[in-house]
């Protein structure tokens, strides 16, 4: 069961994509309200599809965040989330033709024409800097000839005009090489990424409502959570696929605390006397710990796991007989030093 449980810091996945989720849903307003995409906007949607565009990771953070985070945090986290990927959902869906019909290739081109105008300005201030020095580097030449006392401050004029010319030279190298590594990022950035992140969210809410159901996600404040989690581990570590028929341990989780869950908990062929025991001694740990709805807990466990009450109190101590060497024997020594 290690092997299967990830580091905490796996869940952290949900506490970064949820201010994400806050900014990429302005950015949706804004561009909605301006009717106009901006080329740094394009960047931030793109990578924020990118980033999360992960269905797995997205699924694994969620298992070990419904294993080890306390559940109203759980809470807490989950509804905000939810509540921003169907705002974002909605904006799309309010405003599908617009965000569809954004043309991706004139918002870069917008951003990269501006490194032209820049370009284009430079060209023409080192131009006018070379016919200068063209023309002082003439005067120079015809004073020389004429041994004039104005040549050694036309000599000095050449210098200053030169360093400025090699200055102009040496900023539009750097334009130049902006422009290209802009223009070379600018390529990752050309498709229309609106309609993909509708979908991410979409299969992001399956993944939410499969571990927190919308019924889990409304009433969970209001129930009782008779079992926390690393006590539910142990149990689920020892008899998952054996006492009961497989189940995922948040399914698991959310059985034995009566919570609303996506597979029904039942007990494997020929395992239903031991089931009681397990049920009587989840009962009795309950009354140990003085819980007011010990009685109701057994009463609609049994009825998830569709033990009649007649047959409850019939069978619930049998196990406590079982010869040595039994597998009802072996089972009541497990059980018994998990659940004391």
């Amino acid at each position: 069961m290690e092997n299967s449980i990830t580091p905490k810091s796996d869940f952290l996945l949900l506490t970064e994509i949820l201010p994400h989720y806050k900014q990429l849903n302005y950015i949706y307003f804004t561009v909605r309200e301006k009717l106009k995409l901006n080329y740094l906007d394009q960047l931030h949607v793109t990578d924020f599809y990118n980033q999360y565009n992960d269905i797995i990771a997205f699924d694994k953070s969620l298992l070990n965040f419904s294993l080890f985070i306390d559940k109203k945090s759980q809470l807490s986290i989950i509804k905000n989330l939810t509540t921003e990927i169907k705002k974002n959902i909605e904006l799309y869906s309010n405003n599908k033709s617009f965000f569809d019909n954004i043309d991706i290739m004139d918002v870069c081109d917008e951003f990269l024409s501006g490194h032209r105008q820049r370009i284009k300005l430079m060209e023409e201030g080192a131009y006018r800097i070379f016919h200068e020095l063209n023309g002082t580097k003439h005067e120079l030449e015809s004073e020389s000839w004429k041994g004039n006392k104005i040549v050694g401050t036309l000599h000095e004029e050449v210098k200053q005009i030169q360093a400025k010319h090699e200055k102009y030279c040496s900023e539009l190298d750097e334009l130049y090489s902006l422009e290209y590594e802009d223009a070379k990022n600018a390529s990752r950035y050309f498709k229309n990424i609106f309609g993909e992140v509708c979908q991410l969210n979409q299969s992001l809410l399956t993944c939410i409502n499969y571990y927190f159901p919308d019924e889990y996600q409304s009433n969970t404040l209001n129930e009782v959570e008779y079992f926390k989690m690393d006590f539910v581990l142990l149990i689920y570590t020892e008899f998952n696929d054996q006492l009961f028929k497989k189940i995922s341990i948040v399914d698991f989780y959310h059985n034995i605390n009566l919570l609303p869950a996506q597979v029904r908990l039942e007990f494997a062929e020929n395992e239903k006397e031991r089931v009681v025991f397990y049920v009587y001694k989840l009962y009795n740990y309950l009354k140990k710990k003085k819980c007011k709805e010990c009685v109701s807990w057994r009463n609609n466990i049994c009825e998830i796991l569709k033990i009649d009450m007649n047959f409850y109190r019939s069978k619930s101590t049998c196990v406590n007989s079982a010869l040595e060497g039994s597998k009802s024997y072996n089972f009541k020594q497990k059980i018994n030093q998990i659940i004391t």
